[in-house]
């Protein structure tokens, strides 16, 4: 029992990591987007008062960069960075019970009777957290985020449980 709940300790620290890598991801593209919105809208006014566009164009430009800012929650990775704080967020509740869950067994302050319920109903928590949250194609796989999640989880685990290494 102590393996399995051990493992679901790392396997939700890799997830709660790798959801994290996702949302710095998405949260780029959001702050590219924005930058672009924001350069566009001030140019847009630039050139109306300097009156290097007319009227007309400045308007046009700043419109533009307004709508693009309007549809900002429609876009996938937009979609993708709140879906990720969810699921980083989740998983690291999940994790934390985990921890918890471990550290009572290990020092005694938990009832062995429960020990199989409790670890089950972390298992089932673990397994529903994506679907809560979001679809399968929301989030393709990605082994350079998996591998930065492991490399993370290594270092939690060095840090917090000074297993070396």
């Amino acid at each position: 029992m102590n393996e399995v709940l051990w493992r679901l300790f790392i396997d939700a620290k890799i997830a709660e990591y790798y959801y994290l890598e996702y949302a710095r991801h998405s949260s780029l593209y959001v702050f590219l987007l924005n930058a672009l919105c924001l350069i566009a809208s001030f140019s847009g006014i630039g050139a109306w008062f300097t009156n290097n566009l007319p009227p007309l164009q400045s308007s046009l430009l700043i419109l533009a960069a307004q709508i693009l800012c309007a549809l900002q929650p429609l876009y996938p990775f937009s979609k993708r960075l709140y879906a990720a704080n969810c699921i980083y967020g989740a998983y690291g509740d999940a994790a934390l019970k985990a921890e918890q869950l471990f550290n009572r067994l290990l020092y005694g302050s938990l009832d062995m009777k429960m020990l199989p319920d409790q670890v089950e109903a972390l298992q089932l928590e673990i397994a529903s957290i994506e679907g809560k949250f979001s679809s399968a194609s929301d989030f393709p796989q990605n082994m350079r985020f998996h591998k930065k999640a492991e490399s993370s989880t290594t270092q939690y685990l060095n840090t917090h449980f000074n297993m070396g290494g």
